[in-house]
């Protein structure tokens, strides 16, 4: 199933749309694309897997597959968000990135805190 998403990339059975829609299907077409060293293809899979990802989504995934440009804003996402870490996040996350996300989550209050003292 995983390698026909993969074709589908290259023989599309409708040039309006890609056949992968879920964060599953293009997953499976980011792993085979890294896998197979088919650049484009990656691209393609990290460009439409970005706006259907949560930040945890976008974390797991880019420590997987090495998407440096995504662990930024999806650290700031967890740390503006007003809800906590959940430990099925976490889980997926991994335990560096909680302890990231939590050092980050007390600086930010750090600098609110002081900020509003300035006030």
């Amino acid at each position: 199933q995983e390698f026909e998403l993969l074709l589908s990339m290259f023989y599309p059975s409708d040039f309006t749309q890609y056949e992968a829609q879920t964060v599953a299907d293009w997953t499976s077409i980011l792993r085979l694309a890294s896998l197979f060293q088919m650049e484009n293809v990656r691209a393609l899979a990290v460009k439409q897997l970005f706006p259907i990802t949560s930040a945890v989504e976008r974390i797991e995934l880019a420590n997987k597959y090495d998407i440096k440009d995504w662990l930024g804003p999806a650290y700031l996402d967890l740390c503006t968000r007003t809800q906590e870490l959940t430990l099925e996040e976490g889980k997926k996350m991994g335990i560096e990135a909680v302890i990231g996300v939590t050092q980050l989550r007390s600086q930010l209050a750090a600098n609110v805190d002081a900020y509003v003292k300035k006030l």
